[in-house]
């Protein structure tokens, strides 16, 4: 993950959990791991994304709630 995706207020939980892992450098840790075994990538971004979708902050998040 990109430091530039990084920049700005959060849009969901994804963001925020993206945003502690890259301050304490788990993300490279779990991207070398994943080279490691053999794996295309760490699942980092797909996670990032299915997080923000069911746990978004603000406008979106009571949008979703009166969907759901």
């Amino acid at each position: 993950m990109e430091q530039q995706e990084l920049k700005g207020p959060d849009k969901g939980l994804g963001d925020t959990v993206a945003r502690i892992t890259s301050f304490t450098r788990i993300d490279r840790l779990a991207k070398r791991i994943a080279e490691a075994v053999g794996a295309k990538d760490c699942g980092c971004d797909e996670r990032k994304k299915l997080l923000n979708e069911m746990f978004p902050y603000g406008k979106d998040s009571q949008q979703n709630n009166q969907t759901n």
